[in-house]
C-alpha cells in the first residue's frame, strides 16, 4: 500500500516538473506580442483617437443630466 502511494506521488511530482519545464520552454520560444505596448516613445497624444474632446460630455451623459 505504501509502495503504491509512493509511486503515485513520484509520478505526480515528475508530471508537475515536466509541466513546469514545458511552460518555461514554451514561454522562452513565445513571440512577445505585448513588447511594444509600453514602448510607444514620446509622450502620449493629447487628442483622443476618436476625434472628440474627452472633456466634452457625451450625448448619453447629456441625456442623463437633462
Amino acid at each position: 500500500m505504501v509502495q503504491i502511494i509512493l509511486q503515485v506521488l513520484i509520478v505526480g511530482l515528475l508530471t508537475a516538473m515536466a509541466g513546469i519545464i514545458w511552460v518555461i520552454v514554451r514561454h522562452s520560444f513565445d513571440d512577445d506580442l505585448y513588447s511594444d505596448d509600453n514602448q510607444q516613445g514620446g509622450s502620449p497624444s493629447s487628442e483622443p483617437s476618436n476625434g472628440k474632446d474627452p472633456h466634452e460630455p457625451s450625448s448619453r451623459q447629456s441625456k442623463i443630466a437633462a
